[in-house]
């Protein structure tokens, strides 16, 4: 199977390329707020892989920004030592989110977690009504998983918001669950559970000077999923596939999503997604470079459920042991 997928990989990277040419403009159904400058934090895109490749189950990696998807996976974290900080540009609200996430215990049995994030404006946005003005949001997040046996893993992460607005202010918080089974090295199988309290929307007032902090009640959700790799065995496969489903509370239909990660040479990856659900429908891609053995940088672009222009960066850096 190698030999076939090597024969035939320059026809594959065409295909992920013409793929992403013909999705990154397919949105349909979208709800007339995710065309205005209305931004909804709670909707923010740490991870450049897993956004990509349009579902975070894309197996086990070395990436810390991997406990926003599922905590669990930091049971399977190889480097102790490192530091990740992600840039996201939501070009439609003109606001940007930085985060950076480093470890705080080196015990592999019982890995914890840390991430700051905040989100402010910054951006002159494209394909909206105006820029939102005069709003930050800093959140806080603690995540942890532990080690059932070899094969599985249960994790679970907490965050912490500070919304602030024309000089008001609201807390609020959500919590995520999940659990991860590997039982091979080219086979693994995930579930996570996300609770959200009621969050906050930020959107301009009608002079454009001030911005609004609004309630939300934002729907839980519940995702179940699997990604594959091929060749198994192999520490950097050439091929990995990852298909998930996803429901959210209070909504009808069920998002499905799929994503696809080629590594043609050590150093690069390429990725691309596509998700089809009852208000979206939109495909996605990406790249990830290596630089060295301590550097690893992750881009990925395309339509997200906030806007329909998200570009998301994260640096990883993997610090001497």
């Amino acid at each position: 199977m190698y030999q076939r997928f090597k024969k035939y990989r320059n026809l594959f990277v065409a295909g992920i390329v013409g793929f992403a040419v013909l999705t990154t403009n397919a949105v349909v159904g979208q709800t007339t707020e995710q065309l205005t400058s209305e931004y909804h934090p709670w909707k923010w895109q740490p991870n450049a892989r897993t956004f990509a490749m349009g579902t975070p189950m894309t197996g086990i990696t070395n990436q810390l920004n991997d406990m926003y998807a599922n905590p669990a996976l930091l049971s399977f974290q190889e480097v102790t030592k490192s530091i990740s900080i992600s840039q996201n540009y939501y070009w439609t609200q003109g606001v940007i989110a930085e985060n950076v996430t480093i470890p705080v215990l080196t015990n592999r049995t019982f890995p914890l977690a840390v991430g700051f994030t905040a989100h402010h404006s910054g951006l002159d946005p494209i394909e909206a009504n105006q820029p939102l003005k005069k709003f930050s949001r800093f959140d806080g997040h603690i995540g942890g998983a532990v080690k059932v046996s070899n094969t599985v893993s249960l994790g679970a992460l907490v965050q912490m918001n500070h919304n602030m607005a024309s000089d008001n202010y609201k807390r609020s918080a959500s919590a995520l669950a999940g659990a991860y089974y590997a039982p091979s090295p080219g086979v693994s199988y995930g579930i996570r559970y996300h609770y959200y309290e009621d969050d906050v929307a930020f959107r301009s007032d009608f002079s454009g000077e001030e911005a609004l902090m609004e309630s939300r009640d934002v729907p839980n959700l519940i995702e179940v999923g699997t990604s594959m790799r091929f060749p198994e065995v192999s520490e950097s496969p050439l091929v990995i596939l990852s298909f998930a489903s996803e429901k959210r509370s209070s909504q009808s239909g069920v998002t499905y999503k799929g994503g696809i990660e080629y590594h043609p040479l050590s150093l690069i990856d390429f990725r691309a997604g596509y998700l089809h659900g009852p208000n979206y429908v939109g495909g996605r891609y990406g790249i990830g470079l290596k630089l060295g053995r301590q550097f690893q940088v992750d881009i990925a672009h395309g339509p997200g459920y906030v806007g329909r222009s998200v570009t998301t960066i994260n640096l990883q850096i993997h610090l001497p042991e």
